[in-house]
């Protein structure tokens, strides 16, 4: 069973007891919950000042005490620092977009560095969005941003290292766009780039591949370009969505 409470904080120099002491201080606005975990007292801030948004936090917290899952003593301490690296490292040993994740996490290090990750809510979501559209960045882009801070709080919270999954809420993005690029259009595009990018940019147009995820994680030595007809390129084991190797041809 959680219970939840507000403690006192310390109060220095109190004229009562002419010492520090909690007995005469406030109150704290930030809830925290009461529980016990293998027969062992724990006591932990749920993060928020509304006591309906503590409720649930307690109520998850029993959830995860009855199915036996794990709750790190230190969660409310967890840093976004830690928590980022944790990302990066799941990527790296799933190896599944780690590349497009480095790439989408530089801009959230810079706001979000230094804060606990049991702090970060929707209503940095929205900060975040604002600053970003301020930089001129697209809301396409800054929802894939977001997708890789959700993914995080995510993996945080399966850890147990977040008592409490916040919701973060995605921009409305604008619709296609129109027209098309023709082949002598890319093809003049194309000339005119060095020998590498005119073979990421290839594959780009042939396939519909993402460029920064897809097609810049691969390798020289994985694409053939004397195999007939047109060239081939090898995907390695492990690096699909079914894990499997396969050759692509064009």
């Amino acid at each position: 069973m959680a219970y939840l409470y507000q403690p006192k904080l310390r109060k220095k120099g109190c004229g009562i007891c002419q010492r520090t002491c909690t007995r005469h201080g406030k109150r704290s606005q930030v809830w925290w919950v009461k529980y016990y975990a293998n027969g062992v007292r724990q006591r932990k801030s749920t993060g928020t000042r509304k006591e309906s948004e503590a409720k649930r936090v307690a109520r998850e917290l029993e959830g995860r005490i009855a199915r036996g899952e794990p709750i790190l003593p230190r969660a409310d301490r967890i840093s976004y620092e830690e928590a980022a690296k944790d990302l990066r490292e799941y990527y790296q040993t799933s190896g599944s977009r780690d590349l497009e994740a480095d790439h989408r996490l530089k801009p959230l290090d810079r706001l979000f560095r230094g804060r606990r990750l049991a702090s970060v809510g929707p209503a940095d979501a929205t900060k975040y969005a604002l600053s970003r559209q301020g930089e001129g960045k697209s809301n396409g882009t800054i929802n894939r941003e977001l997708a890789v801070l959700g993914r995080m709080l995510k993996l945080a919270y399966e850890n147990g290292k977040l008592l409490r999954l916040p919701v973060i809420r995605k921009l409305k993005e604008s619709g296609p766009r129109q027209g098309f690029f023709e082949r002598e259009q890319f093809d003049a595009v194309r000339r005119r780039l060095p020998l590498d990018l005119q073979a990421a940019v290839t594959i780009a147009h042939t396939f519909g591949w993402l460029m920064q995820s897809e097609i810049l994680s691969l390798k020289r030595h994985q694409l053939d370009l004397e195999a007939a007809p047109d060239g081939t390129l090898r995907l390695e084991p492990g690096t699909t969505k079914n894990r499997e190797g396969r050759i692509v041809y064009p």
